[in-house]
């Protein structure tokens, strides 16, 4: 029997605690705080993509979640890919010619790799639309459906009567004039005659001397009783093809022995009548045509699984639609008969981005977003729109004009149209207050954008550089992990203009070590393009191979190194840059000078050299000569590394008393942080050089006694080996000692 309780406590409770009752007192404390170090591998992109939320960043798991949250590289329609893909061509700052995919986060993020990449959409849209179940009926996915003139189909819409539609086909037909019998033909004698778009001679024998040998003779050539005796020496010439597509014709006589004898001259064709062209393989097209015209309020088409199907588009969300039995078309078509089909209820599931909704005229728009339908509620459902043909022509549109879906909704049956007039397509200053919209998003401490520590966008254009150069800057000023973002010109930029200094797009107007100016683009290979080829329209290419910018490359090449590192050392993350851009005449033969040249003006170059592809010079945008610490992208990035980890892991001290002890445990914690980058237990590990750690000489009374304490942390980094002189001295005279160690 225990004569006492153990309690337990985190932290000492001090002695009216421990002396409250008796027993034994339990002090758990944490073993000392070991620091892993923040990520500096975060990369965030902000673009246009064909799906997911609008400026809600969110972080990327893999590949298929990037397509499962933001789509890929345009829409599939029937099995083709690549269809109507957003940011087809820009004209960024006036620019004369079309940037193709500037813009387009899939084409900024194809081809490349990042340790973690956090996507933010922007809203380009211009408009939306408002989905409506309807109640529908679907039958048979027969090609075409055999009737019989005549056949009716019995369409019941929210309970009222019956209204009919009715299906006619009926074959051509010719009289001859009052033939001359007998014939007195004496064989030979012959007669060409067109049925149906099929052409028949019947040669006839000089035993075909009376009205029924000679028929009998016509009957025999085409197979079928097409020929008849209608009286007064009269002959009737009859198709088999019921509707307005069959035709009878007579094209040639041998003489006018055989005019005489049968009373058919040459003469022009006479076509069936009705309503069908052939009553026997009434198409789709005619079902709607014949129904949506006698029922009002019906509307025909075929639905996802490519069955015929009838709708009630009069009361979309709360119409009901039912087919009688009688008539036999129902049949014919396969529907259900005696069921009431409401739009009340139906399935739950989601509608695709991509959907096309278009005008009557053919204008076509694509929805933004995946929408989720619910089984319980038949709508409205609202989505964004864009043109489908993203390329900044696109005309604005009135309101209720967006009414016809181009392919069917797996759902079931839907109405479509817009409230709202939708607008011409953005203009290039609107598409960048878009972009600055969505970079805004992108400096918040409460989610996980804050620790983004590498930012680019997919379109360029002189605002959004300016964007990203500050979102850099007042992220990690503001709260956010330390962040560097990666810029570029547009395409088709010439040396001169890359490294001006007083004009945008050049490097100099941009200068900040936060701030990486990439140039120039590179040309890369890109399957969806190439599966394709020039089908696919403007910023297409027969081999898929297309210009692009070295921004984005480089921020994947960043992610994926340590901080430490130089990124311009040879790595495997660009193996699918192909060249410089090809469509820039002035980048083709670029010289050791050029890259000297890029160097000095703080631009990050794309090398290419016996197949392998390099950043030539890893520095940052300040110029070189005034800010000679500032250069180098990786001391950039090594410093925020160790300041967020240490400011991470001393974040829990904050506001806690500011004893000796725990003031000694603050030094502590960064001590061992450092010490584990220096590692001298591996130095062939070591991330840094050396590094000390100072708890006093910052310090005061004073200042502890108002609440700060001050830790002054020094830290030499490695330099990368950028040049490495070989002083060669060879010859019979050379006089060779034993080699001193490095």
């Amino acid at each position: 029997m225990a004569v006492g309780f153990t309690r337990r406590y985190t932290s000492d409770p001090g002695n009216t605690v421990l002396l409250a009752i008796e027993g034994v007192v339990v002090i758990d404390r944490a073993a000392p705080l070991e620091i892993t170090g923040t990520g500096s591998d975060c990369a965030l992109v902000v673009g246009e993509f064909e799906d997911g939320a609008f400026e809600a960043p969110a972080e990327m798991f893999g590949a298929n979640d990037l397509f499962a949250q933001f789509g890929g590289f345009g829409h599939i329609y029937d099995s083709v890919e690549s269809n109507h893909p957003c940011a087809r061509g820009r004209k960024a700052d006036s620019a004369l010619n079309f940037e193709y995919w500037n813009g387009n986060g899939f084409m900024s993020l194809v081809n490349k790799k990042f340790s973690r990449l956090i996507v933010c959409r922007v809203d380009t849209s211009v408009g939306s639309v408002l989905f409506t179940r309807q109640a529908s009926i679907s039958g048979s996915s027969n090609f075409n459906f055999d009737l019989a003139t005549g056949n009716t189909l019995r369409v019941k819409l929210n309970g009222a009567g019956a209204v009919v539609a009715t299906f006619t086909g009926v074959p051509a037909t010719q009289n001859s004039g009052a033939g001359t019998y007998p014939s007195t033909f004496v064989g030979n004698e012959s007669i060409t005659y067109t049925i149906d778009g099929v052409q028949y001679t019947t040669t006839f024998l000089a035993a075909d001397q009376t009205q029924v040998q000679v028929i009998a003779r016509l009957n025999l050539t085409v197979g079928y009783t097409a020929f008849a005796l209608v009286g007064g020496g009269v002959t009737s010439m009859t198709g088999r093809q019921g509707g307005t597509g069959g035709n009878v014709k007579i094209d040639a006589v041998s003489g006018v022995l055989v005019t005489t004898a049968t009373g058919f001259s040459v003469g022009a064709a006479v076509a069936g009548t009705g309503n069908v062209a052939n009553i026997d393989q009434v198409t789709v097209a005619e079902v709607k045509t014949i129904v949506e015209l006698a029922v009002a309020g019906s509307f025909i088409d075929r639905d996802a699984n490519g069955l015929i199907r009838i709708s009630n588009a009069s009361t979309p969300a709360t119409g009901t639609i039912e087919l009688e039995a009688a008539g036999a078309a129902a049949a014919a078509f396969g529907f259900a008969t005696a069921a009431v089909a409401t739009a009340v209820t139906g399935i739950d599931g989601t509608i695709p981005a991509g959907t096309r909704v278009q005008t009557a005229g053919g204008t076509v728009f694509v929805t933004m977003q995946t929408l989720t339908v619910t089984a319980a509620s038949a709508g409205p459902y609202t989505v964004k729109v864009r043109h489908a043909t993203d390329d900044g022509t696109g005309l604005s549109q009135l309101v209720s004009t967006l009414t016809v879906l181009t392919g069917p909704i797996g759902l079931g049956s839907f109405a479509v149209t817009n409230t709202q007039p939708t607008l011409a397509a953005l203009t290039e200053a609107q598409i960048d207050v878009k972009y600055l919209a969505a970079l805004a998003k992108t400096k918040a401490t409460n989610n996980v954008t804050k620790q983004a520590s590498l930012i680019f966008s997919a379109r360029q254009s002189n605002v959004i550089r300016s964007a990203l150069r500050q979102n850099a800057i007042d992220a990690s000023a503001n709260g956010c992990y330390g962040r560097i973002a990666v810029i570029r010109p547009p395409l088709n930029t010439t040396r001169a203009n890359a490294k001006s200094t007083t004009a945008q797009p050049g490097v100099g107007t941009y200068r900040h070590e936060r701030a990486v100016y990439a140039y120039p683009g590179v040309a890369h290979y890109v399957p969806q393009i190439a599966a394709r080829g020039l089908a696919g329209g403007a910023g297409f290419t027969a081999d898929g191979i297309v210009d692009a910018g070295f921004d984005s490359y480089i921020a994947s090449t960043c992610s994926q190194l340590p901080p430490e590192n130089n990124p311009g050392e040879k790595t495997d993350f660009m193996l699918n840059i192909l060249s410089v851009e090809r469509g820039n005449a002035d980048v083709q033969d670029l010289q050791m000078e050029d890259y000297i040249s890029f160097k000095a003006s703080g631009i990050a170059a794309p090398r290419i050299d016996d197949g392998d592809v390099c950043i030539q010079s890893g520095c940052t945008s300040v110029n070189p000569l005034v800010n000679p610490n500032q250069k180098n992208i990786n001391r950039r990035r090594m410093a925020d590394f160790m300041q967020d980890s240490l400011a991470l892991a001393v974040t829990s001290y904050v506001k806690k008393l500011a004893s000796a002890a725990r003031r000694g445990e603050v030094l502590g914690v960064c001590g061992g942080f450092m010490k584990g980058l220096k590692n001298d237990q591996q130095p062939a590990n070591a991330r840094i050089h050396s590094y000390s750690i100072d708890g006093k000489s910052g310090n005061t009374d004073a200042t502890i006694a108002i609440g700060i304490f001050r830790v002054l942390v020094k830290a030499k980094t490695l330099a990368s080996m950028d040049s490495i002189a070989l002083d060669v001295e060879a010859g019979e005279t050379v006089t060779v000692t034993e080699a001193a160690a490095a």
